[in-house]
Parts: structure tokens; C-alpha cells; sequence
């Protein structure tokens, strides 16, 4: 026997909810696909760049979990089945309560996030020019991606950073930024045209490296890849939040749908 009346809306509301879902799944799915082929320069710097490449597995097997939850609540409602009904509110409260986690775990972790990144980040301009294309395409991506140079924004975090001061030499007091300064105590001496600011050849472009280390980027690549995570982490907090309070509603309308049906098929008896 057919839903009425109000179960009617609700089975019509779970569709569309589950086949956003669904939707949703497979831009997870996609994306993750794509992080993981695609290698995002960026994890070439850090030296844990597995543990946060092992991300977009993760994303690849939420995302396949959202699509079969998606097609479960989708098919479920139309064919008005108890069992898959049924199945796709349990299957939804497990997945809710395990995105609440990871965001609660997110959250507190977010400042070993940011000493990760500092660590490791350091490590990865220190081999600079030492042979690794690899290495020296993803600090060049991320000097000019995120407007950054060299390691330290102020003398204060340079003071702080003791490998950075290892190989100061007689150009540790050249003018510009401290990050032009980072470059130029390294054993090349040089700025790499990545720090740039300008597209001017007479300051930038020589043999790929600055003329006037005054035009750089002010801000230390340490600064600003921790702020770009961190404002990341807060977004996907903020998505997963939403996302959940949905799911909860996704929740009590299967559980009202399936009420409905059990109802209607005992009194169709």
C-alpha cells in the first residue's frame, strides 16, 4: 500500500536530500581520485607528505560510502522499502557519528597540524638546489601560490629557528625580507625567482633567480602554509557541521517514513 498524505512529502524529501547526497559522494570520490593521481605538488616538501597524501585515500572511501548511502536512501523511499529504509537511517547515524569525530579530532589536533608543517617545511627548503626537481618545483609552487618566501616572516621567528641561522655567512644582513634574507645565507647565496613580486626581467628571471632581494614576498612560507590549513580545517569544520545537522534530519524523516510504511502494510493485511 502507497504512502499518504504527509509520509507522501517526506518519502519526496528523502529523495531529493539522498540524491544531493549521493551527488556529494561522487565530488568526494572525484576529487580524491584526482589528489590522489594528480600528487599535489605540495606534499613533495614535507618529508610526512605520505601521511597527509593517505587524505585522499580516505576521501576516495567516505566518498564511495556517501554514494551508497545516497542510493540507498534514494531507492529506498521510491520503492518505499522498510528494510532499505531502515537500512540507509542506521547506515546515516553511523556515518554522522563518525564525521562528528573526525571533526572533534580535527579540531584538537589542528596544533599538531601546524608543528607538522612547520617541521617538516623547514626540511624540505633546506634541500633547495641540492639535485631533488621534485623538491625545488614544490617550493617554487608554494612561494608563488601562497605569496611567500623562505622560511621566517620576522627576525623573531628566525632567532627561534635555529637550522634557518646554520649557514649564516656575510650576506645575513642584506636588505628585504627576511625570507630574502633565508635565501641568501643558504650555500647558494641566491633568491629564487619564485619569491618575486614582480613580473619585471630587470629584477626578476635572471638564470631564475631575484635581482633586488627588497622585491620579494613579505610573508615567511612557515606563516603561511599553517594559516592556509588551519583556515581549510576550520571550513571543512564548518561543511561537516552543516552536513551533519542534515544527516540528523535525513535521520528522523527515514525513521518517520519507515513508521509510515510498517503502518501501512499492517493495515493493507
Amino acid at each position: 500500500m502507497a504512502t499518504e498524505g504527509g509520509a507522501t512529502i517526506i518519502k519526496y524529501l528523502i529523495f531529493f536530500f539522498n540524491f544531493i547526497f549521493w551527488i556529494s559522494g561522487c565530488v568526494m570520490l572525484g576529487v580524491g581520485i584526482y589528489a590522489e593521481v594528480a600528487n599535489v605538488e605540495y606534499l613533495n616538501i614535507l618529508a610526512d607528505g605520505n601521511k597527509l597524501g593517505s587524505a585522499a585515500i580516505l576521501l576516495i572511501i567516505v566518498g564511495s560510502i556517501v554514494m551508497v548511502v545516497g542510493f540507498l536512501g534514494c531507492v529506498g523511499a521510491m520503492q518505499e522499502s522498510y528494510v532499505m529504509i531502515m537500512t540507509y537511517a542506521v547506515a546515516l547515524t553511523f556515518l554522522m557519528c563518525l564525521e562528528i569525530a573526525a571533526c572533534v579530532v580535527g579540531y584538537v589536533k589542528k596544533g599538531d597540524v601546524k608543528e607538522m608543517v612547520g617541521s617538516n617545511i623547514k626540511k624540505g627548503f633546506h634541500s633547495y638546489g641540492q639535485g631533488n626537481a621534485d623538491v625545488d618545483n614544490a617550493v617554487n609552487l608554494l612561494q608563488i601560490h601562497l605569496e611567500c618566501c623562505g622560511l621566517e616572516t620576522n627576525q623573531t621567528e628566525v632567532n627561534a629557528n635555529e637550522n634557518a641561522l646554520e649557514n649564516a655567512n656575510e650576506n645575513s644582513n642584506v636588505a628585504g625580507s627576511v625570507g630574502a634574507q633565508f635565501w641568501l645565507r643558504q650555500d647558494e647565496g641566491v633568491i629564487p625567482e619564485s619569491c618575486c613580486t614582480s613580473d619585471n626581467e630587470e629584477i626578476c628571471g635572471q638564470d631564475g633567480h631575484v635581482v633586488d632581494p627588497t622585491e620579494v614576498h613579505q610573508t615567511g612560507c612557515i606563516r603561511a602554509l599553517e594559516t592556509f590549513i588551519v583556515d581549510n580545517l576550520y571550513i571543512i569544520g564548518a561543511i561537516g557541521a552543516a552536513t551533519a545537522v542534515l544527516q540528523l534530519l535525513g535521520i528522523i524523516l527515514a525513521c518517520i517514513l519507515a513508521s509510515s510504511i510498517k503502518k501501512n502494510k499492517y493495515e493493507s493485511v
